[in-house]
């Protein structure tokens, strides 16, 4: 149900039909108009006050005129009647001319034997050459009647659009698969103004650049010829041609007839930063490259331009946190600001109106688990994002919300909006044959894991073997509080709150009458040194209050890694004496962080490690628990791990199920 603009509105949009005859291109160029096209067409077909009163106001005008029983008249107004109530995508402008050719001539018209029809179809049949096939079609042969009836057909919709600049492109049609049609849906929305965050994960070579990066900048030209556009990507290379695409096509002389007000400024020839006649610009600049001065959008009503993110980040330098670090600093500080931001402007009568937010749009294939994408969804920026993810094996339940909650739970995702679609695969497929098949899909899935969960279905997993398997991570709801016999607190920390940097984490652990360890609350987060210290004291005296019913919840010691951070804090609670700290020399006794968290595998194996589901760090626990291998840890911290490590040691270390007991039996 479209939001009802008001009352106001509506009179507007009845005037300017009246006063264009139903050409609801000069409609929707008016000042006053709140919505592009397709969402126009969308508004007046849901609005029966609309349409009744254009019917009212046109037929008044057709009787003061006289041609009341004009008969090839009332067709044309019975046509354009139809497709509005239908909210056909079909372009009606020739009704629109006819009608107003017809009316202010004030002369009744005959279609003798057919001749008028015959001209209408004529017309829709060159309208419909040109969409399907414009290298077919001679230039020179249209006219301005055709023009306006093909862009307004292309205009209204950004996959016939796509489709038909492929072919000028490239000289041949696009494969369109069922999948395209989803991205072009979500890129429609995009400049309808519903979504200006977003997110596109699809497998490489499936048409993201060419869609996004090409004719996503290119159709905002067409809808407003002075926006303001910047797309980036790792690769020069990449973002070069993307605009020398952009360049080729709106130079051919097909769509230079269909759209002339969209034309290159003769005096901005650059690759990287050239503009339009009408003032708009398109920046193609690399990740690293600089944005100074440079914008995407403007403070205005209507849709203005956009920000488009390919590929920010090159898959060997994924691994890198440090790398993987300053590209989403970059993002933050840098991409964002680029970006004319919603505000107010005032109209010339002095009402203020409230200007859209520029988009981004950000499409990639995942290469980390805690690259641009992760970092996004996982609510590292304020901003929420509409979230499409495409894998490259689909079936039925693909793109369902209970597959969306699944990933997004899995992948620990606080500021997703799933982008819900149905393929309508009744069996697992590949997403693109013709591109990679299924079985060399299905080869990759079990013999390169990384490389497919990560690039090919938009779902990152560490390098190297996972050590706890998903259905191994219990999770409760409630516990019996009668049932801990002790309790006692481990604690890894950080001495820094940088975005690199890792977590400080305290687990506080139960254990039961059966001997199951049961995380019982948890501290995670990134502080100084000092406010860290605070964060403890307060998560200790938490804990440590005396409970007269379950008097065993009082923590026998905080156990503290004793080097860097922990080091110093150690020595300060012992100096204190505020707290009862062990510290925990893992050096000297637990070995490297892989070979000591193996130990911990043979419990979470028989189900005897539990963590609270509601829990608000559950999502964080669980990924990292779950990701991480026998190279180490997948998310880049290990935090929580170490937690574990040490809290398997602490309560079975006299146990004889150890990682290689465990493997031998």
């Amino acid at each position: 149900m479209m939001q009802h603009m008001g009352e106001d509105y509506d009179n507007q949009v009845i005037y300017h039909m009246l006063k264009h005859y139903g050409n609801l291109l000069d409609v929707q160029r008016s000042r006053f108009c709140a919505h592009t096209l397709p969402l126009l067409r969308r508004y007046i077909a849901s609005s029966d006050y609309i349409l009744d009163e254009y019917e009212k106001g046109l037929l008044s005008e057709i009787e003061g005129m006289g041609l009341k029983y004009d008969a090839v008249l009332n067709s044309l107004r019975q046509a354009q009647l139809k497709r509005f109530r239908d909210c056909s995508t079909e372009d009606s402008t020739h009704y629109a001319k006819e009608i107003e050719k017809i009316v202010k001539s004030g002369i009744t018209t005959k279609d003798e034997e057919g001749v008028f029809s015959e001209s209408i179809n004529t017309q829709d049949d060159l309208v419909n050459e040109i969409i399907k096939n414009p290298r077919e079609v001679d230039v020179t042969k249209i006219n301005k009647k055709t023009v306006d009836a093909v862009q307004g057909i292309l205009i209204s919709s950004f996959e016939k659009f796509s489709l038909w600049c492929f072919q000028l492109q490239m000289g041949f049609k696009f494969q369109k698969q069922d999948f395209h049609s989803i991205v072009f849906d979500v890129c429609q929305k995009v400049i309808d103004g519903e979504i200006d965050r977003l997110i596109v994960t699809i497998p490489p070579r499936h048409s993201k650049t060419q869609i996004l990066s090409i004719f996503l900048p290119l159709y905002s030209f067409c809808h407003n010829p002075g926006s303001q556009n910047i797309i980036t990507s790792y690769a020069d290379d990449v973002v070069q041609e993307s605009s020398g695409y952009i360049r080729a096509i709106m130079t051919d002389p097909m769509f230079m007839k269909i759209f002339p007000k969209v034309r290159i400024n003769p005096d901005k020839r650059s690759l990287e930063r050239w503009g339009t006649t009408r003032q708009g610009t398109l920046h193609a600049v690399p990740t690293g490259g600089k944005l100074t001065g440079k914008g995407a959008g403007s403070l205005s009503p209507v849709y203005s331009g956009c920000f488009v993110v390919d590929d920010v980040i090159k898959p060997k330098d994924a691994y890198s946190g440090t790398v993987r670090s300053e590209i989403n600093d970059r993002f933050d500080n840098t991409f964002m600001s680029r970006l004319a931001n919603d505000g107010v402007i005032q109209d010339e009568e002095g009402n203020l109106i409230k200007c859209p937010r520029t988009p981004m749009c950000i499409i990639m294939q995942r290469v980390h688990d805690e690259d641009l994408v992760g970092y996004l969804l996982r609510g590292n920026s304020s901003d929420k994002y509409h979230y499409l993810n495409i894998p490259a094996l689909v079936d039925k339940d693909t793109g369902s919300t209970e597959w969306y909650d699944r990933l997004i739970r899995k992948q620990g995702y606080t500021h997703a909006i799933p982008v819900i679609y149905d393929l309508k695969r009744d069996e697992e497929s590949a997403l693109w044959a013709s591109r990679k098949s299924y079985e060399t899909l299905k080869e990759m899935q079990a013999k390169t894991p990384y490389t497919y969960n990560s690039q090919y279905a938009g779902d990152p997993s560490a390098k190297g073997n996972g050590l706890i398997n998903e259905e191994w991570f219990v999770e409760y709801d409630e516990i019996d509080l009668k049932t801990i016999v002790k309790t006692f607190i481990t604690a890894d920390t950080a001495s820094t709150k940088e975005s690199y940097s890792d977590y400080s984490v305290l687990i506080y652990w139960g254990v039961t009458k059966e001997r199951m360890l049961v995380m019982l609350d948890a501290m995670v987060g990134k502080w100084e040194i000092s406010p860290l210290k605070k964060e403890i004291e307060k998560f200790w005296k938490k804990h440590n209050t005396l409970n007269i019913r379950y008097p065993n919840l009082l923590p026998r010691a905080l156990y503290m890694e004793n080097k860097a951070s922990g080091l110093y804090i150690n020595q300060q609670f012992m100096k204190d004496a505020s707290i009862r700290c062990i510290p925990v020399n893992r050096d000297r006794s637990g070995g490297d962080k892989v070979a000591r968290f193996l130990n911990t595998v043979p419990y979470f194996a028989q189900g005897r490690i539990w963590f609270p589901r509601n829990h608000e760090h559950i999502n964080h626990i669980r990924r990292e628990i779950t990701s991480f291998t026998s190279l180490g840890s997948g998310t880049g911290n290990d935090d929580v791990c170490d937690n574990v490590s040490d809290a398997v040691t602490i309560e079975f270390s006299g146990s004889s199920a150890n990682y290689q007991n465990w493997v031998d039996d």
